[in-house]
């Protein structure tokens, strides 16, 4: 989008915006927003949790916290992580604040000034954008100014380039803009940082490192103890199938096949020139409609074993697929109970 909604936007070569009518933007090395310029104000983003304006730091600390240089506020959030009211030391209400679905504001009950507000992130007061990392989000139009740059055939991704979240605000959230989670994951995150904050409160801690939850893909497991990673992690698909008892790695160049108690498959499994995974034909469920399908597994360019988000789905080609009453040819087929070297 170049222009829409009253606004003209300038993108530099790697698709980000780095001008909004006149609300100029300056990205770090790791290609997230480093500094906001807007009417000869300046504000420096150092990470998610830390703005400088003018003579103003504001922090965002776990539990809820907020300092703004010597102030403290508290953000109390809904299920997806939006901050419907903030309260000071004395626990005054400062801000109270309403949405629609995609984000839109509805009320601002005060001047207090929050901008993250809805799913717990920035929103530009100069533009009205979300700022969601990969890309800025429009919550009136309730849709990405830019397309999405991930794969449409990956999990959580989707062939809308556009829109937020399957269009589905209520039950998953996209604070990355490349993919979506459901709001289980934030529940977990913001339960997991109140229980920290309350420890550390009890113990006298001065500070603990918490690991983000949300804005970082699944790490990669272990070499030597793979699980599966169709079973686990924010990027499965959401189809309902059955556990999946293929083993992660086998004998390389063989096939193995799971079948249910009567015969009926339920999955082969192709394995690579290193043991892993190279192909899956899943029989049992569709996928964008389509059944059976096949799904291929890539490689990290750094190395090692394959995560789930090497693996993409697509139609099968003419031929492709066996005919589920014909055995896969299984080569040397992998005892799903041993344990790989």
């Amino acid at each position: 989008m170049l222009r829409g909604a009253g606004r003209t936007i300038a993108y530099d070569g790697e698709n980000r915006p780095v001008d909004i009518d006149g609300v100029a933007f300056v990205y770090g090395p790791d290609g997230d927003r480093l500094k906001k310029i807007a009417g000869g104000l300046t504000t420096l983003y150092l990470g998610d949790d830390v703005e400088i304006t003018g003579g103003e730091t504001t922090k965002y600390l776990p539990g809820g916290a907020k300092r703004v240089n010597s102030d403290t506020y508290w953000l109390h959030k809904n299920h997806l992580g939006s901050t419907h009211a903030v309260t000071d030391l004395n626990y005054t209400e400062v801000q109270r604040l309403a949405y629609r679905p995609y984000g839109e504001r509805l009320s601002t009950a005060t001047g207090f000034a929050e901008s993250k507000s809805w799913i717990g992130e920035r929103q530009d007061a100069e533009t009205g954008l979300f700022y969601l990392h990969a890309r800025y989000y429009d919550p009136v139009l309730g849709r990405f100014i830019s397309a999405d740059p991930s794969d449409p055939w990956h999990p959580g991704v989707g062939l809308n380039r556009y829109a937020y979240s399957f269009n589905d605000p209520i039950n998953k959230i996209d604070s990355s803009g490349e993919f979506a989670v459901p709001v289980a994951y934030v529940a977990l995150e913001y339960a997991f940082t109140f229980t920290v904050s309350a420890i550390t409160a009890a113990f006298g801690i001065q500070e603990l490192v918490i690991e983000p939850l949300m804005n970082e893909e699944p790490p990669a497991e272990e070499e030597g103890t793979p699980s599966n990673p169709e079973e686990t992690g924010p990027n499965a698909n959401n189809d309902e199938k059955p556990s999946r008892p293929n083993p992660f790695q086998g004998e390389p160049g063989s096939t193995s096949r799971q079948e249910t108690e009567d015969g009926t498959p339920i999955q082969d499994r192709t394995y690579g020139e290193d043991g892993y995974p190279e192909k899956d034909i899943d029989y049992d469920h569709p996928h964008e409609g389509i059944q059976p399908h096949v799904h291929d597994w890539g490689r990290p360019d750094e190395g090692g074993p394959p995560t789930h988000k090497d693996r993409s789905f697509s139609p099968p080609e003419p031929g492709e697929v066996p005919d589920p009453g014909e055995k896969a040819d299984p080569g040397e087929t992998p005892d799903p109970e041993e344990t790989p070297d």
